[in-house]
């Protein structure tokens, strides 16, 4: 695989790249090239024979050189590029396919560290979507590491939200939780009744 760097030339561009190199073996059969640079916000897109992943510059771990944190957000938006493949088109689901990989294959910690701060230090008013994503770092650790997952979920009980939340969602979590790759298309599926059954009951109230 081609790699291909837009970033400036220092210490964290290093760590990044450095990341990078350890962590593409798991997508090098799938695409010739891979492109990063800094961009407004983090992300991934892919095409037949691309990766390109764009680093928010302005990205608290960046700008803190938290290199912990900053090897956890590559090595998540790596195994996102692998993700992509499946075509689920369901981000939420996308997020912790990935993370779970990562897990599996022994960044656990890091991923910890990075939700952990991640969840400390963002806006705590939570509506029905931000519920659903500060959901992903406990769902993700859920069968796996079930003490990260259980600090993780606590850690999201500090969050302002509507209680109601909890109960719309209890059925869907569970399916989450015990989905196995055989499931995804199904968990997809039921992701986008659940977003839309509550948008529905939102219009009518």
């Amino acid at each position: 695989m081609r790699l291909v760097s837009r970033l400036e030339k220092d210490g964290v561009s290093r760590l990044i790249l450095d990341t990078l190199a350890m962590s593409v073996r798991k997508i090098e059969p799938f695409y010739d090239t891979l492109e990063i640079s800094f961009g407004g916000k983090n992300s991934v897109r892919i095409t037949d024979s691309a990766v390109f992943i764009s680093l928010d510059k302005s990205n608290d771990f960046l700008m803190e050189r938290d290199e912990k944190a900053i090897k956890a957000l590559v090595l998540k938006l790596v195994a996102l590029a692998g993700t992509r493949r499946l075509a689920i088109n369901v981000p939420f689901l996308e997020e912790i396919l990935s993370d779970r990989e990562l897990i599996k294959d022994g960044f656990g910690d890091e991923l910890f560290y990075y939700y952990y701060l991640s969840l400390a230090n963002a806006e705590k008013s939570a509506g029905f979507e931000k519920f659903l994503e500060i959901s992903i770092p406990w769902l993700s650790f859920a069968g796996l590491d079930d003490s990260y997952s259980s600090f993780l979920f606590n850690l999201s009980k500090i969050f302002n939200y509507r209680k109601e939340f909890e109960s719309v969602t209890k059925d869907f979590f569970e399916k989450v939780r015990k989905m196995k790759k055989t499931d995804v298309q199904a968990v997809a599926k039921a992701y986008v009744s659940l977003v839309s059954k509550y948008n529905s009951s939102i219009e009518a109230s």
